[in-house]
């Protein structure tokens, strides 16, 4: 993630978001120290991948499959009247594709109670 955060900026449109479903803690802050806070979407996610191949062994490309299917929760890091519809707009977009997802308030709790299953 710090990685990449140097380059987010650049990347991004000015109206541009960052959506987060890393697993772990202190993405999401990483990235808003990178872009600000109000342009991070942090969440969680219960959908479980497989990978089939990775170009690490010898594959052209990334190949995954959906394993197992559980629901994506997603929260602004920051609350603001911008974000709202913007969220709404996104999680819209993740349930046409077949990935059930909830807007939450928050997804600190979710995020800790993953990282101590997993």
């Amino acid at each position: 993630t710090a990685a990449l955060c140097s380059s987010l900026p650049c990347l991004l449109s000015p109206n541009g978001r960052v959506v987060t479903l890393q697993n772990g803690l202190g993405n999401a802050e990483l990235i808003a120290d990178a872009v600000g806070p109000e342009r991070v979407i942090q969440g969680v996610t219960y959908a479980g991948m497989e990978v089939l191949q990775h170009p690490a062994d010898g594959h052209n490309g990334l190949s995954v499959r959906l394993a197992g299917q559980g629901n994506t929760h997603i929260a602004p890091l920051v609350h603001s009247s911008d974000n709202a519809e913007l969220i709404q707009h996104i999680a819209a977009l993740f349930n046409a594709s077949g990935i059930t997802t909830v807007i939450e308030t928050g997804v600190d709790t979710l995020i800790w109670t993953k990282l101590i299953v997993n």
